[in-house]
């Protein structure tokens, strides 16, 4: 391990010039009988990734795919795990040389597939692979990169059937016990990252998709009718749902933007009912996780997400609330607008309720705001007077304990963007009344010597939206008084 780390310094330091010298040691020890010399070959084309430049580095992709067909697993692994290096150093579009090109993908992909099968110790080193590989495709919309460089994510497309088919093989759920594969967690992340950079200008890949998202969504029913009796399988199970959560959540958003947005249309419902059954489990992360789906369906189906209100509104009580899910309430109301309204009554008052939980409040008053905004003049009609009550309450130190500087903090951004959001919700009339309540709370806020910056920051972001919206105003009322 030392001379790893001193071979790894010497690399970054010298560069190029180490490679002939490592290539020395790599093709004596390689082939020899020995698979303890074999595997330390290997080791030694990891360590030398970070420093020489990507010509001189150009053979060591086919000498490991060569070694991921040894017959020691050790061996495949190995090189497994150190082609996952390459990819994860040396695999980005924004580079400008490629360490392979679409020729030598083919060859590439073949490899990973097969490893995907083999034993759990080389098919879990696949997964990181295909993960690395996957992410090595991804641009930033706000990133410099050239169009061209953009479009590369469809080299990937003619493989994806197969590289999924990989990644599904490597987290088979077993049907005894549905909760234990240790490559689960590296093939679902890899699965997301593949999801994520497909290019959905692709038939194939648009199809590849469509065809995995009843595999996963079939996974989580088995994951959530199976039975944990161990405390051991009751984490597992929570951890599958979690994965298999942000799966789909992943095809979800994917499939809302591509060529056939229907597909996700067609499964609302019964993905729906998956996802409200994860939200009654014991674990957090879970629920979240299955809250985020909801509300990225709800953004993918759009208007259409009213005929599941229903199914949703079972599962819409104070105690399954969580800062998360509240951010997915603002966006299903952002969602149906004014077609949300039939079900708007009995979701204000179980908001009302919430306002107990002193952990709730702050996302509560948020969503208050994102509520207003998505629904303006029926907001201000029905519901204004009772917010504008609460919101005076919360701002009144009495409600909240002095000590808990924090938790004050808190309350005040909630506060912040839910006047934030009823400004740009309400008309000028009514905005006065508001503003003149947001101007009581702004005084008290410069007052409070505890105050965070974030706080400071929401405050002065506020009064600039009243600016902007006050201005709008006179020129509305100037319009009128000139009638």
């Amino acid at each position: 391990m030392s001379a790893m780390t001193c071979l790894g310094l010497v690399t970054r330091t010298i560069g190029d010039a180490v490679v002939p010298l490592a290539m020395q040691f790599v093709e004596g020890n390689i082939k020899v009988a020995d698979w303890r010399s074999r595997k330390t070959a290997i080791s030694v084309l990891g360590v030398i990734l970070e420093g020489p430049s990507i010509d001189k580095l150009a053979p060591v992709v086919g000498l490991l795919m060569d070694k991921m067909e040894d017959p020691h697993m050790e061996v495949r692994g190995t090189a497994t795990c150190t082609l996952g290096q390459v990819f994860e150093l040396l695999h980005s579009p924004a580079l400008d040389k490629r360490f392979f090109t679409n020729e030598d993908l083919p060859r590439i992909m073949a490899a990973l597939s097969k490893r995907g099968k083999d034993l759990p110790e080389v098919s879990n080193e696949v997964c990181g692979a295909i993960y690395f590989l996957a992410r090595g495709y991804d641009v930033p919309i706000s990133s410099e990169v050239d169009q061209s460089k953009r479009e590369i994510s469809s080299e990937l497309s003619p493989f994806l059937s197969g590289v999924i088919r990989a990644l599904l093989s490597a987290s088979e759920l077993d049907k005894k016990t549905p909760f234990g594969l240790p490559a689960s967690e590296s093939a679902y992340g890899a699965l997301i990252e593949v999801v994520r950079v497909s290019n959905m200008r692709d038939l194939e890949a648009v199809m590849a998709i469509i065809v995995l998202m009843p595999r996963i969504m079939r996974r989580l029913n088995i994951a959530l009718d199976a039975k944990a009796i161990s405390s051991d399988d009751k984490i597992n199970k929570h951890d599958l749902q979690v994965l298999l959560c942000d799966v789909l959540h992943a095809i979800i958003k994917k499939l809302g933007n591509s060529l056939d947005p229907d597909k996700v249309r067609e499964s609302a419902r019964f993905m729906l009912l998956q996802f409200c059954r994860v939200l009654t489990c014991d674990s957090c992360t879970a629920r979240d996780k299955a809250a985020l789906a909801i509300g990225s369906l709800a953004r993918a189906v759009g208007p259409t997400f009213l005929d599941h209100m229903p199914i949703f509104l079972q599962y819409y009580n104070v105690k399954l609330f969580s800062p998360i899910y509240l951010e997915v309430i603002g966006t299903i109301f952002h969602v149906l607008r004014d077609e949300i309204l039939p079900y708007c009554d009995y979701m204000m008052d179980v908001l009302y309720k919430g306002l107990s939980k002193r952990a709730l409040k702050p996302q509560i008053l948020a969503c208050f705001g994102e509520i207003a905004l998505a629904i303006g003049k029926h907001f201000e009609e029905y519901h204004l007077k009772a917010v504008r009550k609460k919101l005076k309450e919360a701002a009144n130190p009495r409600y909240y304990d002095e000590d808990k500087v924090d938790y004050g903090n808190q309350l005040i951004q909630g506060i912040c963007k839910a006047y934030s959001g009823i400004l740009r919700g309400i008309n000028q009339k009514s905005g006065l009344k508001v503003a003149a309540d947001l101007v009581k709370f702004i005084e008290a806020v410069s007052e409070d010597k505890d105050r965070g910056a974030e706080v400071t920051s929401d405050a002065v972001a506020v009064l600039d939206q009243f600016g902007f919206m006050a201005e709008s105003w006179k020129n509305g009322l100037i319009s009128e008084l000139g009638r």
